[in-house]
């Protein structure tokens, strides 16, 4: 669903796809570690700050302690590549935590001189 809402937005040319992936990878995570009860709740905002996109996922979970470089597991492993994927992707991104765990990243148009 957050990947369908981002359609509905004016993203830099050639960066939609990125940002897609991204939010989907970041709701993933929310959805699996968050341990969310029924009611629970995963925030998606979205800003658009001049030359690049910036959105921010967030949930009410106990946070993480992410690696400034995360590392690709092992083939034989199912899962454990979404943050790998954010940070081979975005342009910059990050985690916070101030009773409830926040994931962002960056995304820059690529005529504005971003990182890709």
């Amino acid at each position: 669903m957050a990947r369908l809402w981002l359609e509905d937005l004016e993203i830099p040319d050639g960066r939609m796809e990125d940002a897609q992936l991204l939010v989907s990878e970041l709701v993933t995570n929310s959805l699996r570690h968050a341990e969310l009860p029924a009611d629970g709740w995963i925030e998606v905002s979205v800003r658009s700050r001049a030359p690049a996109l910036c959105v921010m996922v967030c949930d009410p979970g106990r946070g993480l302690d992410a690696p400034d470089e995360p590392t690709l597991p092992p083939p034989t492993e199912a899962s454990g590549r979404g943050l790998y994927i954010v940070s081979r992707i975005a342009d910059r991104w990050g985690v916070s935590g101030d009773g409830r765990t926040c994931v962002w990243f960056e995304l820059a148009d690529p005529a504005g001189g971003g990182r890709r």
